[in-house]
């Protein structure tokens, strides 16, 4: 399980690094190429092992899920949260694809891949008290998204 963190941790910030290093465009897609695979990987072992869960609740459960978030009960909150989670997860291993083959551009492929991971990584890991739970180093993407992303629309 904290393997599978780790590995879309780096996942992340290896994908920051494509828009932190923009000199060499091999390096870019390298770095790209390794992003993706990790974060498949990640998406991959989290379907697995987790469909179904409080942390990955089935699809058919998804329709309920403004309810959820309108709901006075925090459990229900939370899983308003992570079916939002979810959903931001899926749309961004899609701009990452996208990027990748270059049906997107490097603006969108920084607001959707690295934006929109940074937000899935973060509503996954909240509390009911939307406090974020993770180590010290977790907090690293955060920075790095933000530097990436101001440096990937600062070239437009």
């Amino acid at each position: 399980m904290e393997l599978n963190k780790v590995t879309a941790l780096a996942g992340l910030t290896v994908l920051t690094f494509v828009f932190l290093f923009r000199g060499d465009p091999a390096l870019s897609t390298a770095l790209l190429w390794h992003a993706m695979l990790l974060l498949w990987a990640h998406t991959a072992y989290s379907t697995y092992k987790y469909y179904g869960d409080k942390n990955f609740p089935a699809l058919s459960s998804f329709p309920a899920a403004l309810a959820e978030w309108r709901s006075p009960k925090s459990k229900d909150n939370c899983a308003a949260v992570k079916k939002l989670s979810i959903a931001l997860g899926a749309v961004g291993q899609l701009a990452l694809s996208a990027g990748y083959w270059q049906h997107i551009g490097r603006a969108a492929l920084a607001l959707g891949g690295v934006g929109v991971g940074v937000a899935h990584f973060y509503t996954m890991e909240i509390d009911f008290k939307y406090v974020l739970q993770v180590r010290p180093y977790a907090f690293l993407p955060f920075p790095l998204a933000a530097l990436a992303i101001w440096n990937a629309l600062s070239g437009l």
